[in-house]
């Protein structure tokens, strides 16, 4: 429910800042949007096996992750504009078919199955392995006595 209501507060804002009215856009960008979430709680459940690892300290890396990927998603350019030997890189993260699709969808109007297809099927893969991560390191928190009760009193 937060979800979507920042997301209308955040278009409303584009809309008075820049004339930029999200809500004119296709319902087809929906899918994608859903599955660019999906990527961002991968990268969420990395980021806190990382600090469930490496402790405090890798808060700062965990709020780069982001900012790591973001040259290989194709956000702002297609993937194209990367190096050949890039290319393959980026076509392994979700978000580059998300970006990719989202493109295809408000230049041509057409929904291109194969790149939601990737998307989905790439984000089923780094949820899983988000997930077998953040098991490992909890287990291994545990183990090392890095999970303490903290209590409000």
């Amino acid at each position: 429910c937060r979800v979507v209501f920042t997301g209308v507060i955040l278009a409303l804002i584009a809309i008075a800042a820049y004339q930029f009215n999200l809500f004119q856009l296709e319902l087809a960008l929906i899918p994608f949007y859903l599955n660019l979430l999906l990527f961002g709680w991968a990268l969420g459940l990395v980021s806190v096996s990382l600090i469930l690892r490496f402790g405090h300290g890798a808060e700062s890396l965990a709020w780069a992750v982001p900012f790591m990927v973001q040259p290989f998603s194709a956000v702002f350019y297609p993937v194209s504009a990367l190096p050949g030997w890039l290319q393959p890189v980026a076509h392994a993260l979700p978000s580059t078919h998300v970006f990719e699709g989202m493109r295809q969808v408000i230049e041509f109007g057409t929904f291109p199955m194969t790149q939601m297809v990737s998307a989905l099927l790439a984000n089923i893969l780094f949820l899983g392995a988000a997930l077998l991560l953040l098991h490992g390191m909890l287990t291994s928190a545990r183990r090392r006595g890095f999970l303490v009760k903290v209590t409000s009193s």
